[in-house]
C-alpha cells in the first residue's frame, strides 16, 4: 500500500511538472507585462489607504454599527469604441462587444440528479446579461470573502436593450505603448463622458433615492467594461495597442488632465478613480474568463489592496497563494484560466478588514 501512494504521488509529481513548465509559456510574459503596468501606475497611489480622497468623506457618514452589514455600491459602464473600418491588426476586435456565443454548447449533459453540467468553455455573448452576472460573481466573491460582513450592490448601464455608451475614438488611440497611462486615463473621462450624457445616472446616488450615497456610509465604486481584450494576455505579442487591465487610482486624473476628479451630472457629482476591464480576457487561442481578473482588480478597486506579485517584473512574488498575485489566471485541466481564483489568503482578508475599519470604524 505504502509503495502504491509513493508510485502514484510520484507520478502526479511528474505531471504536475510538466504542467508547470506548460504554464510558465503564458504566466511569464503576463506577469512581466503587469509588472510594466504596474511600474507606471503606483506612483499614483497613496502612501496608505487613509489618504484616499473619499475616505474621511463616508467616514464621517458612516451609520453601520459593529454588527451590521456593510453596503458597497458599484455603477458598472459598458462602453465601446469608434469602430475599426477596416479592422486594426494590432488591436483584439473592431470596437464593438461581442454579440453572438463561441459555438460552444453551454451544456454539456446532465448529472446523477439531473442537474445541468455546465461548459466552462462556453462564452456567452457579451450583452448586458452577461455583465450583471460578472457583476453578481463578484458579488458573491466578496461576500463570501467577507464572511458575509460586505454586501454588494450593483447597477449595469446602460439598462438592458439599450446600446453601449461609445467613446469618441478607436482602441488604438487609447492603446499606444508609449503613453500608457495618458491613453488610459483619457479613455477613463471619455468614458464617464459619454455616460454623464444618459439621464437616468446619478454617479453618487445610485439607488436615485436622492440621498448621496455617501451621506448614508455607503461607498461607490465605479467599474469600466469595453470592448476588446487585454494588453497583458496579448500572448502571441501582436495586439499591442489592447488596453492594459488596471485600476486607475486618484493622482493620475490631475497628473495627466490637470484636475484630480472629473465632474459629473451637471456639477453634481464627482469621481476619482475607477477600475478598467475588458469584456474578455482571451485572445490568441488561449481561453482565460474575465471572473479572476474582475476579483484581483476588485481587490484594488473595493478594498485598496496593493498587489502581492512582484511589480518589478522578477518573478510571481507568493504566487497563486492570493487574489492579489498571478492566482487569477489558475485554471486546470479541462477549467479555462481565471475560473476559479482562490479566496483572498488570510494578510489580504487581515487588509480588508483594515480598510473596512478605517472607513467605517470598530
Amino acid at each position: 500500500m505504502l509503495w502504491s501512494l509513493v508510485l502514484i504521488s510520484s507520478f502526479l509529481g511528474l505531471r504536475e511538472i510538466e504542467y508547470i513548465r506548460n504554464r510558465q509559456v503564458q504566466i511569464v510574459p503576463q506577469i512581466s507585462r503587469e509588472a510594466r503596468v504596474q511600474e507606471r501606475i503606483r506612483r499614483f497611489r497613496s502612501q496608505g489607504p487613509e489618504f484616499h480622497p473619499q475616505i474621511n468623506k463616508i467616514s464621517r457618514f458612516s451609520k453601520f454599527g459593529p454588527k451590521d452589514q456593510i453596503v458597497m455600491r458599484v455603477l458598472a459602464l459598458r462602453v465601446e469604441f469608434e469602430e475599426e473600418r477596416p479592422d486594426n491588426p494590432k488591436t483584439t476586435g473592431t470596437g464593438k462587444f461581442k454579440t453572438e456565443s463561441n459555438g460552444e454548447n453551454p451544456i454539456l449533459g446532465l448529472d446523477c440528479s439531473g442537474r445541468p453540467y455546465y461548459n466552462p468553455f462556453y462564452d456567452p455573448p457579451h450583452d448586458w446579461t452577461y455583465f450583471n452576472n460578472q457583476m453578481l460573481a463578484l458579488a458573491s466573491y466578496v461576500y463570501a470573502a467577507t464572511y458575509g460582513k460586505v454586501r454588494l450592490e450593483w447597477v449595469v448601464k446602460p439598462d438592458s436593450g439599450l446600446p453601449p455608451y461609445k467613446v469618441p475614438h478607436p482602441i488604438s488611440y487609447y492603446g499606444d505603448t508609449s503613453q500608457m497611462e495618458l491613453g488610459l486615463v483619457t479613455f477613463m473621462r471619455d468614458a464617464f463622458r459619454a455616460a454623464d450624457k444618459d439621464p437616468t445616472i446619478s454617479f453618487e446616488d445610485l439607488d436615485n433615492n436622492g440621498i448621496k450615497d455617501y451621506m448614508e456610509g455607503i461607498w461607490v465604486r465605479y467599474i469600466i467594461f469595453h470592448a476588446g481584450s487585454a494588453w497583458q494576455t496579448d500572448i502571441a505579442m501582436d495586439t499591442p495597442y489592447d488596453l492594459a487591465a488596471v485600476t486607475i487610482p486618484p493622482g493620475a486624473l490631475e497628473y495627466y488632465l490637470g484636475r484630480g476628479y472629473l465632474v459629473l451630472n451637471e456639477g453634481r457629482d464627482t469621481v476619482y478613480d475607477a477600475c478598467i476591464l475588458p469584456e474578455t480576457m482571451s485572445q490568441d487561442g488561449v481561453e482565460i474568463k474575465l471572473q479572476g481578473t474582475l476579483f484581483h482588480e476588485s481587490g484594488h478597486n473595493l478594498f485598496l489592496l496593493p498587489d502581492l506579485y512582484d511589480t518589478y517584473g522578477r518573478g510571481a512574488g507568493i504566487g497563486a497563494f492570493g487574489i492579489m498575485t498571478t492566482a487569477p489566471y489558475l485554471d486546470a485541466v479541462g477549467i479555462p484560466g481565471g475560473l476559479i481564483p482562490p479566496m483572498p489568503n488570510a494578510w489580504e482578508r487581515m487588509f480588508m478588514d483594515f480598510v473596512l475599519r478605517l472607513v467605517y470604524g470598530e
